[in-house]
């Protein structure tokens, strides 16, 4: 954020004009972009706790490299990922709830976290769902999007056209991507002061199934 704050206007002409460090920004992310963007938005990282949890389930995705880690490092018993700046969190199929664990409790801004429903590599059952469930915030949405895959929320056909999930049974990328983007702008109008956007969030779509608040 500093980086972009620092340089936006040498990164694209006009891009300056629209950041202000003073509004702070929210923040999204995709897969481990979605750990990021829940990371920043409030959580204290603690060895103790992924310890405790890979203990009890070693089998996720970061749990060897969390116990090499915590061998290795073990001053670092507790790291603040957060960022004050951050006004709003978008984590879609977010990865690395083994690492999260303990921590998602401490975010107060409001979450809009989103899911696939064909989803294998962070499921709805095994990592969107926990991590929505453990954010602390009052103001939290999770959307499952049926027929998307992990990469539904990014340009995964334009870069590699030959993936299963370019074809049936998944969603297609052009349709995902209009129902990403506009759940998503709802969700920013909504957190912003338009109460307008409560009409599209969740979207009126038999493509979503939308919870909200604490479960």
């Amino acid at each position: 954020a500093d980086w972009l704050f620092a340089d936006a206007e040498e990164i694209h002409t006009g891009l300056g004009a629209c950041v202000d460090p003073d509004a702070g920004f929210a923040v999204a992310g995709h897969s481990f972009g979605g750990f990021t963007s829940a990371a920043i938005a409030g959580v204290e990282y603690s060895l103790g706790s992924s310890g405790f949890f890979c203990g009890l389930y070693p089998s996720y995705w970061l749990c060897e490299d969390v116990g090499a880690w915590v061998t290795e490092h073990p001053e670092y018993a507790t790291w603040d990922f957060s960022d004050e700046r951050v006004w709003a969190t978008i984590p879609m199929a977010p990865a690395g709830y083994e690492v999260l664990f303990g921590g998602l409790e401490d975010i107060e801004v409001p979450a809009l976290v989103l899911g696939g429903s064909l989803d294998t590599v962070t499921s709805m059952d095994w990592s969107v769902n926990f991590i929505y469930d453990d954010i602390g915030s009052e103001e939290k949405y999770l959307g499952e999007l049926h027929g998307a895959g992990h990469s539904a929320f990014m340009n995964i056909c334009e870069l590699w056209p030959e993936s299963t999930e370019c074809s049936a049974p998944y969603i297609e990328a052009a349709v995902a991507h209009a129902q990403i983007q506009s759940t998503v702008l709802a969700f920013l109008r909504l957190v912003q002061g338009d109460a307008t956007a409560a009409d599209y969030l969740p979207l009126s779509s038999d493509l979503w199934t939308f919870d909200e608040g604490p479960r």
